[in-house]
């Protein structure tokens, strides 16, 4: 499914994407709340990044949960939560899908 223009022209989805093209499997926006769908291999080394740099500085991991999805495959996927220093990069963090 293709990404509506302006999910993709989320800034920090851009500057994830520039620093490394397969750290965003999709972005998904439902009732205002945009989620970065993150694959389960690259997840901590972008929570680090979005920790890391200072001008995005993802600074509180606020709810992780384990979701079992059956009978839908991949059956169980991690959500992360994190909120912003900035009010202006509000989203929810990622969304990892983690296979059995």
């Amino acid at each position: 499914m293709a990404e509506p223009e302006e999910l993709q022209q989320d800034p920090v989805t851009q500057r994830l994407r520039a620093w490394d093209a397969q750290s965003v499997a999709e972005v998904l926006e439902f009732r205002g709340e945009r989620t970065l769908v993150v694959p389960r291999s690259h997840l901590r080394r972008v929570a680090e990044f979005l920790h890391g740099e200072p001008d995005l500085a993802f600074n509180f991991l606020s709810d992780i949960t384990g979701v079992d999805r059956f009978p839908v495959e991949p059956r169980f996927e991690l959500k992360l939560s994190s909120a912003f220093h900035s009010p202006s990069h509000h989203i929810a963090f990622a969304r990892a899908r983690a296979r059995e």
